[in-house]
């Protein structure tokens, strides 16, 4: 197998092999923020084909890896029990983590997006059944040699219930929160739910489809219209890396046809073909 990345700018790396059934040469490529990304992902996919790993496998997104082993991974549970645990994935493990490959998934990212979970307000058993079944997924990873250790046995998130529970009992002291939710604890976006009564708008527009964190990317979208740099807007949403944000960000219809506008103006102010080339052209 055949690896290089780039030395400036963005760092995209590539990766070549041939397939040793069909003999077919194959590729696969992805961009960095910087070189040791860029090395680090080269690392990464060596090191699973060392194992025997075809390099497509394992760098599988996370949702399309579970949706294609879901089956293995919840083997031996009872029907009812996966009811829940297929909803977290879902509704959770999915937006939280499914766009990264199950290799590249550290202990850090789990944390966060259990701790994010809980932020948002999601109950302790919803949380239980969403970490159960990311756990499975990647002990079905490891089983299947994708990767050595799982990253998703995350502990100590029950301490975080004990102290959403201490902060609504906390008095006026300098370090409280400036602002809190109805109750005196934090605010999260089950609060804002209420709050707004969004579950009854939503209806009511015919729009149940729509969920609260789509006004994450709303916000960054406007950011980025009102000229934000994309670096910036990265720090502000909380993310661990450019093409994160680079999710985030939807153009509207206006863009889109501005665009389409600004090529037109530009190409009437084209110079003509000269003639050799138009008779090319029409040759052609």
């Amino acid at each position: 197998m055949a690896a290089r990345c780039a030395s400036r700018g963005r760092s995209p790396s590539r990766v070549r092999w041939v397939d040793p059934h069909t003999r077919e040469r194959r590729s696969l490529s992805e961009s960095s923020a910087t070189v040791d990304q860029a090395q680090g992902w080269i690392d990464t996919v060596t090191a699973a084909s060392l194992r025997g790993i075809d390099p497509s496998v394992s760098m599988q997104p996370l949702a399309q890896y579970g949706d294609a082993n879901m089956k293995l991974a919840l083997r031996g549970l009872e029907e009812k029990t996966k009811d829940p645990y297929l909803a977290g994935w879902r509704l959770r493990v999915v937006p939280s983590l499914g766009h990264i490959p199950a290799t590249l998934i550290s202990n850090g990212a789990a944390d966060r997006s259990v701790y994010g979970w809980i932020a948002d307000g999601v109950g302790r058993s919803s949380v239980k059944n969403s970490l159960a079944v990311l756990v499975r997924v990647m002990e079905q990873a490891k089983r299947d040699g994708i990767i050595t250790v799982n990253p998703a046995r995350v502990n100590g998130w029950q301490a975080e219930y004990k102290k959403a529970e201490d902060e609504l009992a906390v008095g006026h002291k300098p370090d409280a929160r400036l602002f809190t939710g109805p109750r005196g604890g934090r605010i999260t976006t089950a609060v804002l739910r209420d709050a707004t009564h969004w579950d009854e708008v939503v209806a009511e527009l015919g729009y149940e489809h729509l969920r609260r964190h789509g006004l994450r990317h709303t916000g960054l979208t406007w950011m980025a219209d009102a000229g934000v740099p994309l670096h910036v807007l990265r720090i502000i949403a909380g993310h661990g890396s450019l093409q994160t944000t680079q999710r985030y960000l939807h153009p509207d219809l206006r863009a889109l046809v501005a665009a389409g506008r600004s090529l037109s103006s530009h190409l009437r102010g084209a110079p003509a073909p000269s003639r050799p080339l138009a008779a090319s052209l029409q040759a052609l």
